[in-house]
Order: structure tokens, then sequence, then C-alpha cells
């Protein structure tokens, strides 16, 4: 009898350390491999170009941003458990001579702040989401050339009356939903184009491109805009938060983030 038992429980204690050899080498295959069945992770970067017609021709700038996220492919679908990307880049500039210069910042009209960070996933869609699995896979992989975006997939547009004084800064355009389309339709129009007014007669945007890139992270706003350091925690009105009540609503509203982001400025 007690040789049957012993015998029962040897069979027991090796089935236990196969299961546990079993577990630890699928451990040691998951750990070797940076992406598997249960994680993603991956940089991306895109090229944002803006051209503008004026009559000494056409002008463009352009900015290269860096995107990054990682997160479980067996998450539980929370939206504490969403992962948004990470964004390391600036805002475009066109620099239009003594016409002044246009900036395009990583604010939008549709996403609004979270713009720069979002906006890949609205021109290249890849049907499983931007902050998925399967989504930071198809973004760390896609090449795709230039492609012109919407109305509602604008960055907002701005210029300063005074580059040297951030209260000045002023609308180029203003873009807004059309309330009368459906609610799950998201159309976005033209409300006013002042580049004519801002920039002068022949002034005008011509396209805004979007596309993928292996090309480095620019960092070139701050050349512009030597008081950029002094407004990260600040509004350019200079008040610590945006209120209703400012005599510069444009300015109320922007910070130094919507200008730069990302960059180490120790």
């Amino acid at each position: 009898m007690t040789s049957t038992r012993n015998k029962a429980f040897s069979k027991v204690l090796c089935a236990i350390a196969l299961v546990m050899a079993i577990g630890f080498a699928g451990a040691c295959k998951k750990e070797a491999g940076a992406d598997d069945a249960l994680t993603a992770s991956g940089s991306w970067r895109y090229k944002i170009t803006v051209s503008v017609e004026t009559p000494e021709g056409i002008k463009s700038g352009y900015a290269i941003r860096e995107m990054s996220n990682s997160r479980s492919k067996n998450e539980i679908n929370l939206p504490q458990s969403v992962h948004p990307a990470k964004i390391k880049g600036e805002a475009v500039v066109v620099d239009l001579g003594a016409r002044g210069r246009l900036f395009a910042l990583l604010t939008g009209y549709k996403y609004g702040p979270d713009h720069a960070k979002t906006i890949l996933f609205d021109v290249f869609p890849s049907g499983s989401g931007g902050d998925s699995a399967a989504g930071i896979r198809f973004y760390r992989d896609l090449k795709a050339g230039p492609k012109a975006m919407t109305p509602g997939q604008y960055p907002v547009l701005v210029m300063f009356k005074d580059i040297n004084d951030p209260k000045t800064v002023t609308k180029v355009m203003d873009i807004e939903r059309d309330i009368n389309q459906p609610a799950n339709v998201y159309i976005y129009n033209v409300k006013a184009d002042r580049f004519e007014e801002l920039f002068g007669k022949g002034v005008k945007l011509k396209e805004i491109t979007m596309e993928m890139t292996d090309e480095p992270v620019t960092w070139s706003v701050d050349q512009f805009l030597s008081w950029l350091p002094d407004y990260y925690s600040q509004q350019l009105d200079g008040q610590k938060f945006q209120t209703i009540d400012s005599l510069y609503p444009v300015a109320s509203s922007l910070s130094s983030g919507a200008f730069s982001a990302g960059k180490n400025r120790n």
C-alpha cells in the first residue's frame, strides 16, 4: 500500500515539475522577444508639411515628430488601461520673409491639445485603433507617402503680429464642425480665412500634407521664438491658467506646449 502511494505521489510531483518547466520555458521565450503575442511596443515618425501660395512663389515648412507607445494585447479594455501615445516634436514654421511667419501648432481643430499624438490615426487609419497592440504594430511598420489633410485634420494655424510679444498671437484660420450633420458625421468647414488680411494680398494656404518618414525629429521653433522657454508653465498672455475674460483670448488659450513637446530643456 505504501509503495503504491509513493508511486502515485511521485507521479504528481513529476507532473507539477513538468508544468513548471513548460511555464518557465514559455516565460523565457517571452522575455527574449521584444514583441510577442502578448505585448507590442515601438516608435514611428511622421512629417507635416505646410505649403503657402504667395506672390513670390510657394513657401513651405515642415516638422518631423516622433510617436511611441507600448501595451499588452491582453489588457482589459477599460479606460484606465489605455496607453496614449507619447509625442516628441514641434510646430511647423513657414517663413514668409517680410510678410511674417506662419506656425502650424501641435494643437488642432478636431482633437484640441491631443492633435499631434492623435491626428496620424485619423489620416492613416489602421482599422484597429492607434493605442492597441495591433495598432502599434501597424504604425511602426507603416510606409506612406504624402497625403493631403482635410480642414478637420488641420493643426491650428497662428501668426504673431509682433514676434517678440507672445500676447500678439493671432489665429489665421477658424475651422468649425458642421453642426447640421448627424451626430456620427464629422465634417469640418473653414469659417474664417485671414491669410490675406494678415500676410498680404495673394497669400493663401495651398495644402497641408502628412507622410511617414525615418528622418530625425526637427527642433527649430525656438530659433524664431526666443521667449518660448518662459511659457511652459504659463499661458501666452502671462496668466497661470486660461481665463474667459482675458484681454488676449487666443494667447490665453495657448502655452509653449502648443509649439514644442518632448524636448530635453535642461
